[in-house]
């Protein structure tokens, strides 16, 4: 059979209304020896479907190209339909929103002055300031919109809660980290994507899942959809958002309503189909309909966050109790000695303050040496160094001067999967002891080789983020120590306050990172054994118990949280699923008034109620209850 546009418009009637599966315009599409037709009743042109199997992998602009759900109109799948109300991509240029689809230049990277490395910098304060006006827009519209009547429910508020952290997370990165500029474009782009996904999840469920009926005021302000189901086609119809009903066709005569055949839309300029230079390594072949492209994405930018086995040497890693640290002769193999409960507070006016509760449950904890795997060393592995390397030390002000100057570099060096692992005490007290200002020492001591040895570790292994990123030679200019925009040049002290900053931070950072690992371990190793527990279980238990240990730290940006698209209960948004929940709270509200008159009857009376013969008392409770609803049955006739 022919294909021809003429049996595309059969059923032409430029006088019926449009239903969801009609179309102002439709085109032909033929793929893989199946032909296709696509229509709109709400648009007056037809994207390029990413339509089959294809490969989702970053493009040069640090995107997905066509498969990116923040760019280009994608298939409705059941777990996202909030991504059809993100915002389509604005050409006024005057527009705050237009910061979202903004691509960074080298000219937008500003490089740092100071620490070990060249190379690393941030965004410019401008484009920075640009993108924390449009969050704080957001932010306020979905307070206002969480907290207006009828207020969403419970699930819907966890939802807008996980997508907001995220988001924050996001800009964090960008205000606190100094990366290469191909890492910062990268997070420039993750963070537009939380943003358009929380905008998109605002939209959908003030418009769409709205429970008067409401519909966005235009369907050409936001993304819209593919869909191969009438019944979704309809409600996107009825909501203003733009749809683009698939159906496949035979070549026959169509029953549907379209009213033009117009040519395919294909992307523009500003979605970039090239691959990076280098490419970079990862790619997920899949199918356009499937769930596991979105999640592909989220996770790609979470492992990015990953870095090493903080338990790889076997040993429980517990909070050092003092400054002091172990000679090198404490590398020798020797059983870990005991005495001062190393989960005890550190008593210093610089540590964090402690919480009582949770220094009676430490001291509590079970820590013999009998649970300890592996006694080979005499020391703990730290993603950062351990407060308490630098309290009570007569060298405090120096080692957190190094530590400032080298902790952007050992962030780059530990990312990414690039290999680096957590450092032993005696090891971090090495390299805070050394003058990064110059190159580490030549000599054969054991000393110089352990301090080379230790340098080595800040050294970055090549990918595609790091590029242009190295360690500073002795003749490049060194700049300052800098916390928070402060800088401390020379012999100036970092303040009390400030100190306390950095130890809560270094505290927080690495208890998160040891929680992560802890977690990672053990759904390892449940994952080995599908029969123990599904991966359905083990996520609900790390959203349920990991992420909310942090709120918006990283952990909760590395999970992939489920996101609840509709209000459920007597929240729906649809009044026939509201429907079956009031006979269950008809009986609830039938038994509270039965509970109440009883509690008003047996309310002792007034002597001048004429009630005063208990025994008459009682007969006339046994009577009204006699007269009431029996409260087994629960049945009503009201």
């Amino acid at each position: 059979m022919e294909f021809q546009n003429g049996n595309i418009l059969a059923s032409r009637n430029p006088d019926k209304p449009l239903t969801g599966v009609d179309g102002l315009v439709a085109v032909h599409l033929a793929h893989q020896g199946r032909h296709y037709v696509i229509s709109s009743p709400n648009q007056k042109h037809i994207p390029l479907p990413p339509i089959g199997r294809r490969q989702v992998g970053l493009k040069a602009n640090f995107r997905y190209g066509l498969e990116d759900h923040s760019q280009w109109p994608q298939f409705v799948v059941p777990k996202y339909k909030h991504l059809v109300t993100i915002p389509r991509k604005t050409t006024d240029s005057t527009d705050p929103l237009h910061i979202i689809w903004w691509d960074p230049r080298p000219a937008d990277f500003i490089p740092s002055s100071t620490g070990i490395v060249s190379g690393l910098g941030t965004i410019s304060q401008l484009r920075l300031q640009q993108l924390e006006t449009v969050m704080g827009i957001l932010s306020q519209s979905v307070t206002e919109f969480t907290t207006s009547t009828p207020t969403p429910s419970d699930d819907v508020l966890e939802s807008f809660s996980k997508l907001q952290k995220q988001m924050e997370y996001a800009m964090r990165s960008l205000q606190n980290h100094k990366r290469s500029f191909s890492e910062t474009a990268f997070n420039v782009t993750e963070f537009q994507r939380r943003f358009l996904e929380l905008h998109g999840f605002f939209s959908f469920m003030k418009f769409f899942r709205n429970r008067s009926g409401g519909a966005l005021a235009s369907a050409d302000n936001v993304m819209g959809g593919f869909t191969n189901e009438a019944e979704m086609a309809q409600a996107m119809f009825d909501a203003r958002v733009p749809v683009w009903y698939v159906e496949e066709w035979d070549g026959s005569p169509l029953l549907r309503n379209i009213l033009a055949v117009v040519d395919i839309a294909m992307p523009n300029l500003s979605i970039v189909m090239s691959d990076h230079d280098p490419p970079f390594p990862r790619a997920l072949d899949v199918e356009m309909t499937s769930e596991n492209r979105y999640g592909f994405i989220y996770t790609h930018a979470a492992e990015r966050f990953i870095s090493g086995d903080s338990f790889s040497s076997g040993i429980s890693s517990l909070p050092t109790n003092s400054s002091a640290v172990a000679s090198s002769s404490s590398r020798r193999q020797r059983p870990l000695e005991t005495g001062l409960s190393p989960f005890k507070p550190l008593d210093s006016p610089y540590a964090p303050y402690t919480i009582p509760a949770w220094i009676t449950a430490l001291e509590a904890v079970h820590n013999s040496q009998a649970n300890i795997a592996n006694t080979s060393r005499n020391g703990t592995q730290y993603m950062l160094p351990d407060p308490g390397l630098f309290i009570g030390s007569p060298h405090m002000q120096r080692y957190l001067k190094t530590f400032l100057q080298i902790r952007h570099a050992w962030f780059s060096a530990i990312a990414h999967g690039h290999g680096g692992s957590p450092l032993f005490s005696d090891e971090w007290l090495l390299l805070l002891n050394m003058d990064v200002t110059k190159p580490p020492p030549t000599g054969n001591t054991k000393k110089a080789q352990q301090q080379r040895s230790v340098w080595e570790k800040l050294h970055l292994k090549s990918n595609v983020l790091n590029q242009g990123v190295a360690i500073n030679s002795e003749l490049e200019p060194f700049g300052d120590p800098d916390w928070d925009g402060q800088y401390y040049p020379g012999d100036t002290e970092i303040p009390p306050n400030v100190v306390r900053n950095i130890f809560w931070w270094i505290y927080e950072y690495n208890f998160t990172e040891e929680l992560i690992v802890l977690d990672v371990r053990l759904t390892s190793a449940i994952h080995r054994d599908p029969k123990r527990r599904p991966a359905g279980i083990l996520h609900r238990r790390e959203m349920e118990f990991i992420a909310p240990c942090f709120g918006s730290s990283p952990t909760s940006f590395f999970k992939h949280a489920a996101i609840i698209n509709q209000n459920l209960g007597l929240a729906a948004n649809d009044v026939r699923e509201r429907l079956p929940q009031i006979p269950d709270d008809e009986k609830i509200v039938f038994t509270l008034t039965l509970f109440q008159v009883r509690v008003s009857f047996v309310t002792l009376p007034n002597e001048s109620d004429g009630l005063s013969d208990d025994n008459t008392y009682m007969d006339d409770i046994k009577d009204k209850e006699t007269d009431s609803h029996p409260v087994d049955g629960l049945e009503t006739t009201s």
